[in-house]
Parts: C-alpha cells; sequence; structure tokens
C-alpha cells in the first residue's frame, strides 16, 4: 500500500500545483511581461519529473507566452508554465506543458543532442546580460538534452555538452520537465548580485509551431537583444570547480600489405591520458590535456568527393576543442582545430575578464613532422618537389619534429549589442611558419542592421623560401532583417598571397567578391503553407591584378530561388543557377537547377531528397564542360521511441565529350546507420557504408553507456573491404576499439 499511496499523494500534489499556476504569477517582478525576479530556495529539489517539493510551492512563474513562428508577436494559445529557482549550487527550472492533443506530442529516447525532431523546451541565458550571446539548455518530453552557445549573426554551436540534470514525463494533458544546471557549468560575472537575459521557448511540432517568453519579434537582426531580464540572483558558489579526466584506450587493428599480398595483425596499442579543467574563477576556466584521445567515435560520412574544385569542410568532433571554443568563431574561418590533428598535448585558457572575453589555446602536434604527411607535402607541393633536396633528406630533415599552434583571441562587447575583437594565430614547424592577425566586429544598428566586418593579414615562410610572403584579407556583410523584407550586402576581399594555416578556406585566395541576398517573407499560420519565400542571390567575383595581367572576372552567380514550407513540416525548395566560371583560363556559362523536398509529416517516418542538376565542368588540365547531376537523398524509419534507423545516399554523375571521346564520372554513396537506445546512457550502433567509386565497404559497430559528458565507455569494431579486380570483395583493414573515460568534479 505503501507505492501507492506514495503515487496517489504525487498526483495530489501536482494537480494541486498545476492549478495554482494558471491562477497566479508568484514572485513575477513589477515589468512581468519583459522580466522575472526569482526567489533563492531554501529546500533541496530532486530531479524526479514530479514537481512535489514544496520550494517548487515559491517559484517564480512564467506563463504568459507568445507566438514566434510561423508568425510572431501574438498571444499563444497553448498553455505553457514554466517555474524558476536557485539555491547556492543550481539554477532550476520546470517546464509544464499543456496540448489538446496529447497523443500527437513527439518525444524520442535518442542520444543527447539529437532531439531536433521532437517537441522541445528550450531555457536560454545569457549570464553576461550583454545581448549578443546566449547558452540554451534544450529538453524534449522524456527530458533527453541538447544545449549549445549561440551568438547573434554569428553562430549557432550545438558542439559544446555541460553538466546539468533533467528528468522528463507525460501526464494527461501534456507533459513536465524538471532540470537542475549547476552553477559550475556556466561562465558569468564574479559579482555578489547580477542581472542575466533570460528567454524561454517552446515547440510544438504537430502544429509546426514555436511559442517563446518574452515576445521577441522577427522584425530585427538581433534575437539576444530582446531577452527578458532575470532578477534576484545573489551570492552564488561555484566551490573549487575542478574537473578531472582521466581516460583509457585500447585498439586492436590489422591491414592488408598489398605489396606483399598479405594480412599484418598489428599488436595491441594501449594508451593512457588525461584532461585537466580549472575554474581559476567564475568566468575564467583553464583547460589542460596530455596524450589525448582524439579518436572520433563516429567517422565523417562520406560526402561526394570526385571532381571537386574545392575541398570539403567536416566540422569538430573532439571534445578538448568544443567548450569554450565559440570565442574563436570569426566570419572568415581564421580557426579551424582539425587542423591540430595528432596533439601530444593541449592547453586553452578562456574567460571573460574585465569585460573583455578572452581565448588561448596552444598544442604540440606531431602531425606535420610524421612520414606520411612529409612525404605526401614532397609529391603535391611544387616548390618542395622543384627543390634541390630529394624527398629522403626532407623527411629526415622535419621528421619528428612537433608543429607548435598558437592561438590568441580578445573580444569586447563596446555600445549597446556590439563588439570588437582581436585574433591571432601562429603555426610553427622548424623553420617554417603562418601568421594571421588581425580585427573584427559586429555592430547592431537602429535595431534593423547588423554591420558585420574583419580585416586579417598573414605572414607565411612556407618550405625552401627564403622570402616571408605578405598579404591581407578582408569581410564585410550588411544585413536587414525584418519578419518580411530581408537583405544582405556583402564583399569579400582575398589577396594572392594570404593564407590562414590554422583556418579553413574553401577557395584558393585571390578573389574580390561582391554581391547581395535579399527575401521576403509571406507567413501564415491558419493556412495549409505557412511559409513562401522568394529569394534572389547575386554575386560577381574577380581576380587581382598582377604585374603581367589585367583583373579578370573568375565567377558570376544570379540565383532566383523559392522556398514553401507546409502544415506537417513539409517543405519545398526550387533554384535556377546561372553561372559563369573561369577555371584555369578558360570561362564556362552553366545553367543549373534545384529542386529539393523534405517532410516529417508522419513520427515514425522522415524523407528528404534533392535534384541538383544541369552544366557542369570537368576539372582537369584540360577542362571541358558536359552535363551533371548529384542526388541526395535520406529515409528515416523511427518505428518506436528508442530505435532510429537512416538508410540514404548521394549518385554523383558527369557526363562530357573530352576530345571527341565520351567521358563519363560515377560516384554512389549509400550509407545506412541504425541506433537502438535501450535507456539514455546505453545504446548500441551500426553504419554501413558502400562507396561504388572506391570501391569499398565500410562497416562500423559500436556499444555505448555515456550518462553525462566526460564518463563514457565505448566498445567498437570497423571492419573495411576493397573491391579486387574480379569484384570480388576483400578485406582490406579491421580494428577493435576500447575506451573508458570517467568524470570527476571536486
Amino acid at each position: 500500500m505503501i507505492p501507492n499511496l506514495k503515487l496517489s499523494t504525487k498526483g495530489l500534489l501536482n494537480a494541486c500545483l498545476v492549478s495554482l499556476l494558471f491562477l497566479s504569477a508568484v514572485h513575477a517582478s513589477a515589468d512581468s511581461l519583459t522580466s522575472i525576479t526569482i526567489p533563492r530556495f531554501s529546500e533541496p529539489i530532486t530531479i524526479d519529473g514530479f514537481l512535489t517539493e514544496p520550494a517548487w510551492r515559491n517559484a517564480a512563474i512564467i506563463k504568459n507566452f507568445y507566438t514566434y513562428r510561423p508568425v510572431d508577436g501574438q498571444p499563444a494559445a497553448e498553455q505553457t508554465a514554466v517555474l524558476l529557482g536557485y539555491d547556492e549550487s543550481s539554477f532550476y527550472v520546470a517546464f509544464v506543458c499543456f496540448d489538446p492533443f496529447p497523443d500527437l506530442i513527439r518525444s524520442s529516447i535518442s542520444k543527447r543532442d539529437d532531439i531536433q525532431d521532437d517537441d522541445v523546451v528550450v531555457l536560454y541565458l545569457d549570464t553576461f546580460n550583454a545581448g549578443k550571446e546566449t547558452y540554451h539548455f534544450s529538453f524534449n518530453p522524456d527530458g533527453i538534452q541538447a544545449d549549445g552557445i549561440y551568438i547573434d549573426m554569428i553562430v549557432e554551436d550545438y558542439n559544446p555538452d555541460y553538466i546539468f540534470y533533467s528528468k522528463g514525463r507525460k501526464f494527461k494533458k501534456g507533459y513536465i520537465v524538471e532540470a537542475e544546471i549547476p552553477f559550475k557549468s556556466l561562465r558569468f560575472p564574479d559579482s555578489d548580485k547580477m542581472v542575466w537575459g533570460i528567454a524561454i521557448a517552446r515547440t510544438i511540432k504537430h502544429l509546426d509551431k514555436d511559442i517563446i517568453w518574452p515576445a521577441i519579434s522577427r522584425n530585427t537582426s538581433s534575437f539576444v537583444s530582446q531577452f527578458g531580464k532575470l532578477y534576484g540572483l545573489e551570492n552564488i558558489q561555484t566551490g573549487n570547480n575542478i574537473e578531472i579526466l582521466p581516460e583509457a584506450t585500447a585498439i586492436k587493428q590489422g591491414y592488408k600489405d598489398s605489396e606483399n599480398n598479405e594480412y599484418i595483425n598489428e599488436p595491441p596499442i594501449y594508451n593512457l591520458g588525461l584532461n585537466l579543467k580549472v575554474g581559476l574563477l567564475s568566468n575564467l576556466t583553464l583547460d589542460a590535456t596530455y596524450n589525448p584521445d582524439f579518436s572520433q567515435v563516429e567517422a565523417d560520412a562520406d560526402r561526394i568527393d570526385v571532381n571537386r574544385r574545392f575541398p570539403l569542410y567536416y566540422p569538430e568532433k573532439r571534445p578538448f576543442f568544443l567548450e569554450g571554443t565559440n570565442i574563436f568563431k570569426t566570419p572568415i574561418d581564421a580557426v579551424y582545430t582539425r587542423r591540430i590533428v595528432n596533439p601530444l598535448f593541449g592547453v586553452k585558457f578562456t574567460g571573460n575578464l574585465g569585460g573583455y572575453e578572452i581565448g588561448v589555446l596552444g598544442s604540440a602536434d606531431e602531425y606535420y613532422g610524421s612520414a606520411e604527411y612529409l612525404t605526401n607535402e614532397y609529391i603535391y607541393n611544387p616548390i618542395i618537389r622543384n627543390s634541390p633536396i630529394d624527398s629522403t633528406a626532407f623527411v629526415d630533415r622535419y621528421k619528428n619534429r612537433y608543429s607548435y599552434h598558437t592561438i590568441l583571441r580578445l573580444r569586447k562587447n563596446i555600445w549597446d549589442f556590439s563588439n570588437l575583437g582581436l585574433l591571432f594565430t601562429d603555426l610553427h614547424l622548424k623553420d617554417v611558419y603562418s601568421r594571421t592577425y588581425g580585427i573584427d566586429g559586429n555592430f547592431l544598428i537602429a535595431g534593423d542592421y547588423s554591420l558585420t566586418f574583419q580585416a586579417l593579414h598573414s605572414d607565411t615562410k612556407d618550405f625552401f623560401e627564403s622570402a616571408v610572403k605578405s598579404d591581407p584579407a578582408f569581410y564585410l556583410n550588411l544585413f536587414r532583417g525584418s519578419r518580411t523584407f530581408n537583405i544582405q550586402v556583402f564583399y569579400n576581399d582575398v589577396f594572392p598571397d594570404f593564407r590562414v594555416a590554422n583556418g579553413f578556406m574553401e577557395r584558393e585566395p585571390d578573389y574580390r567578391e561582391g554581391g547581395f541576398q535579399v527575401w521576403y517573407d509571406f507567413r501564415s499560420d491558419d493556412s495549409f503553407l505557412q511559409l513562401i519565400q522568394p529569394m534572389l542571390f547575386v554575386s560577381q567575383m574577380y581576380d587581382h591584378p598582377g604585374e603581367e595581367h589585367k583583373s579578370e572576372k573568375s565567377e558570376g552567380y544570379f540565383v532566383p530561388s523559392l522556398s514553401l514550407s507546409a502544415r506537417g513540416q513539409n517543405m519545398l525548395n526550387m533554384a535556377y543557377y546561372k553561372q559563369f566560371e573561369n577555371y584555369l583560363g578558360n570561362g564556362f556559362d552553366k545553367d543549373q537547377y534545384l529542386l529539393s523536398l523534405s517532410s516529417k509529416t508522419l513520427p515514425w517516418l522522415f524523407a528528404d531528397i534533392s535534384f541538383f542538376w544541369g552544366d557542369g565542368i570537368y576539372y582537369s588540365i584540360d577542362p571541358f564542360l558536359g552535363k551533371t547531376h548529384t542526388i541526395n537523398w535520406g529515409i528515416e524509419f523511427r518505428p518506436i521511441k528508442n530505435w532510429q534507423t537512416l538508410v540514404g545516399g548521394s549518385n554523383y554523375l558527369f557526363n562530357g565529350d573530352d576530345g571527341g571521346s565520351p567521358f563519363r564520372v560515377v560516384q554512389d554513396i549509400l550509407r545506412i546507420r541504425s541506433v537502438f537506445q535501450f535507456t539514455r546512457d546505453i545504446y548500441i550502433r551500426l553504419i554501413i557504408q558502400r562507396d561504388n567509386y572506391y570501391n569499398n565497404i565500410e562497416i562500423n559497430a559500436l556499444a555505448g553507456w555515456q550518462p553525462s559528458p566526460g564518463t563514457v565507455i565505448f566498445l567498437g569494431y570497423n571492419d573495411y573491404f576493397k573491391q579486387d579486380t574480379k569484384h570480388k570483395f576483400e578485406r582490406f583493414a579491421q580494428g577493435l576499439f576500447f575506451k573508458f573515460s570517467y568524470l570527476i568534479r571536486l
């Protein structure tokens, strides 16, 4: 009888609490439309999703929500109440969400950060009240978490993982989520009394609707500057804020030696590493790592890479480089931490001191002194290949040398919701180096216009070059946003000898690009078509004049497009590309077309497809024009809430006439990814990937336990097959790996 009595008591208390939520707004400030004052709890809170603790009766309550998407600024019809409070060590929030159709609420038992297709509630916290940058903590109805950083006009980054606790549950008319965010997980001013910026949002998938508090207008370029104010935070304690993360890995690999036609099993490799995080102040953090395991649990998905003029960009996934590194984000990608490939150690210092945001990152990397890298440099770098030194002497000269990477960043908020920043980066390998330095800024003008700029300069000394090459690069972007008419005007200028060795440049330097993008949003919340968005993109690109040639046009784009969003999470995009492209002195006019569709109407079945076709260039020493298409597609099955299977692929085709001879290139990629989540912490995953251009099949199986960021157990198996000339697949490589790490928080 005791268990039944306990459930009845919880049910009664919840019923009383829910009734109170819509009768009063406890502890709301006088200006309750845009601000809230939260109380300090004197009694403990247990995160279980039931809200039965007496402290919740004294919480501040927010319940006046407004629509944000598809139409903004109207009082929300959906009842939502949010309770807020804190104690000396944590921030507490509870969401009570009602839904007239509770059976249509979408929620999955999935990995962290994989809830974008669920109903979600979001807490935004601008802890420095600067109106430019905010934490966001998201939860689905089962309490599964997602988190990250949003910076106005720069980036929305879901990679950082913070430690916080949540539980969610459904009830007859909706769902409840209860969460605790330790102050150790946040950065904020070192002050006894604080005012934070705050916003709270809710996404209702079956209605295709977002609602928010306070009322935030889409008729401006800024989001964070419109947050409400959170008062009442006093005497917060973060304690020592020391995190120690030891980790151990073991790898057993084998591979096919093609020259000797034998399979070689390598001995096991064992590795121990240590990561340390020290909160020097509530707003300053020191991270250090020695011999880290920077292997990625999931390999990058294969992408079409044949007949490409520009390199592919892969996002950073390694934990040490994720948290706190939002400060290094700039309009020009001068910091791309995947350039640090195999570090022996790394040190990172990030935070806010005296109103200045500070970022320092240093690392010693073994990769650039490896025989593999140096051999490839000798083969593909014409400066080295044409030098008098042979390959053996070149490799011996730099072999086993560390490359040292240094990144320094300083940024300060100025005026209202604007900032200025300085950046310095350096990559040094013996007598070779590349340094980049400059200034950047973002200004909010008259509430509607956002001006972003960056000016960089680089000094580079390459292998066997006696002279230092120096050149600048510039970025300028003016954006005017509103709920209907939007326009963006931009100019980029990258001089011929500009380099970013620690960054990422999609195209080779030596171009000047100017253009604009304009679009108009027709929005409705009571019709089948919720958004009609016509858009026009125009740009022209020229190279720089030289001593022996005048400036020539290198690229040009005229791209009208139309996007439609319909109720039920259905989207249709159409575009026409009128292009000019100059490649190796040859000018080509191209007409290309895009059609894409996606649908997430059914909670158990998602589908999308895009088809891009028209004229294409075959990029070679003697380029020529042909016909091309690229098809990307995916179907995701979700038969039950804790099982997801994605089947997708890409197809590339080029057909042309090479000097009178038919020429054809095809690449087909098929990828199957299936994840079964036993609990929110334990899962198994299988990935099978087939690429017909490289004639390979890759199989990746993983079992994982990940109760919180940092604490993990992974057991994985990889198998790699290649097809021989007789169309028979044989094992080319395989590996078994184990990883254990445990986060100790003091």
